[in-house]
């Protein structure tokens, strides 16, 4: 994944930046889109590790496979 991409999913876009500066962005919430993303990518990583705890490494497999389609939609 890019590095552009990984900023895009999980960069604090509220942070306060330093005023003057040539990156100075209207602060603005992350969407909705990107909220659920999140949560997907964060539901399905734990279903991974539950799933690595167990040895069921078809079900680990699997789930790494959608978490990676969640971190890099086509």
């Amino acid at each position: 994944m890019s590095r552009k991409a990984q900023w895009r999913i999980f960069s604090d876009r509220t942070a306060v930046r330093p005023q003057g500066t040539a990156t100075a962005r209207p602060q603005v919430a992350p969407s909705q889109d990107i909220q659920e993303r999140i949560q997907r990518a964060a539901a399905v990583y734990e279903e991974a590790l539950r799933a690595q705890r167990d040895g069921d490494w078809a079900r680990y497999g699997e789930a790494i496979r959608r978490l990676g389609e969640i971190l890099n939609p086509r």
